[in-house]
């Protein structure tokens, strides 16, 4: 146990010592209860690391951000793993247990147990319950998928693609839908 709290410690030391990005706005480490009780407050980006124990909002988050609800106001990439993930623009792997919510681009893989939502995707959505996006190239995976176009595949017991689809042009169909 002595091993790995010297561990942490040295990991967390090394990456506060990371140089800053070109703007001041940028902190590499994150440590927060819930916001505003964070080491970077919310106007301010992340740009190697943010553990959030509850409730964490940051403008920008880079490489990994790990916590229970984790919101990002700007643009996040790399890998995000909790239990809610609420943001923009989202480059790389979302892990939420809950749901993941986009209110931009989703460029990479979104996978929940509950739900999740991207404007605008690229890439793979993979949910328990519902998968849904304005418009979304790749593949969706959930007992209901929607999106009102699609350049790819659902795989669900209901299929939605509101302006498209291409078994007999039909909107809804079970089990398979897609629009290439």
């Amino acid at each position: 146990m002595k091993k790995l709290c010297l561990l942490l410690a040295l990991a967390f030391t090394s990456l506060a010592l990371v140089p800053e990005s070109a703007t001041a706005q940028t902190k590499p480490v994150q440590l927060g209860l819930v916001t505003p009780l964070q080491i970077v407050p919310e106007d301010q980006s992340v740009g190697a690391f943010r553990l959030c124990l509850i409730y964490c909002a940051n403008e920008d988050v880079q490489y990994v951000d790990v916590g229970l609800v984790l919101k990002t106001n700007g643009e996040q990439s790399f890998g995000q793993l909790g239990a809610v993930g609420l943001g923009n623009d989202f480059t790389g792997v979302q892990l939420n247990w809950l749901g993941a919510y986009n209110t931009g681009d989703l460029a990479g893989v979104q996978w929940s147990g509950l739900g999740n939502y991207t404007v605008t995707g690229e890439g793979v959505q993979l949910s328990s319950i519902f998968n849904g996006a304005e418009d979304f190239g790749g593949l969706q995976i959930a007992l209901v998928n929607y999106t009102k176009t699609l350049q790819g595949l659902q795989i669900g017991i209901i299929n939605i693609i509101t302006e498209g689809g291409d078994i007999f042009g039909l909107p809804i169909f079970p089990f398979v839908n897609f629009d290439f």
